[in-house]
Parts: structure tokens; C-alpha cells; sequence
């Protein structure tokens, strides 16, 4: 599992804790979050959640920029 994989389930469950957001992935508890989350915050959630399936595939999880990743995880875990 890579390290985007592993901050999405973490920022998943924060928001299942947080908000009640009940999903199966990252991306569609972003969604059911909606204006619950401030905009900065969403955008930096629709960069996780657009690096996702990236991060599933072998040779394109290294054109990830992971320092950019790790920061927009950063912010939404505060």
C-alpha cells in the first residue's frame, strides 16, 4: 500500500469520526462531506482523491509529486 493509499484511509475515517460521512472510498466521502468542509480543504481533498488511482498503478505512482500530497494530507488532518 503506498503512502497516498494510507493518508486517504486515514482522512477517510477522520471524516467518518468528524462529519458522519459514511463511504466506501476517499473520494465519494469527500464528496458526501460537500460544503461541510471549508473550500481550501476540498481542494486539497480533490488532490488526494485525483492522485488515488494514480497511486494503485506501479509506473505512474512515481510521476506523483508526494511532498504535495503529503502537505494537502497534512492540512486536511487539522
Amino acid at each position: 500500500m503506498s503512502q497516498v493509499q494510507e493518508q486517504t484511509l486515514e482522512l477517510q475515517k477522520l471524516l467518518r469520526d468528524k462529519l458522519g460521512v459514511r463511504a466506501n472510498s476517499f473520494s465519494t466521502a469527500l464528496r458526501k462531506a460537500g460544503r461541510r468542509l471549508p473550500r481550501r480543504m476540498r481542494r486539497y481533498g480533490q488532490e488526494l482523491a485525483l492522485a488515488e488511482p494514480l497511486a494503485e498503478h506501479p509506473k505512474l505512482r512515481n510521476t506523483l509529486d508526494n511532498s504535495r500530497l503529503s502537505t494537502a494530507a497534512e492540512r486536511l488532518r487539522e
